[in-house]
């Protein structure tokens, strides 16, 4: 799978769910966004690791 965001795409061999991708990259599932080829994915959603996969970072403040 590709992987794009956070300033770099690597190629990541990975199956499981996105929840365990994020945890795998040591990324916070609250502060992250996972778009699943062009949609976006729920993090129960399971990979099965010949997706693109974007992560965006979430910022919000008040």
């Amino acid at each position: 799978m590709i992987i794009k965001g956070l300033d770099k795409e690597l190629e990541f061999d990975f199956r499981g769910s996105v929840l365990a991708l994020l945890k795998a990259l040591k990324l916070n599932p609250v502060e992250h966004l996972v778009i699943v080829n062009g949609e976006l994915a729920h993090e129960s959603k399971h990979l099965c690791g010949n997706e693109e996969v974007k992560i965006i970072r979430v910022v919000s403040g008040g």
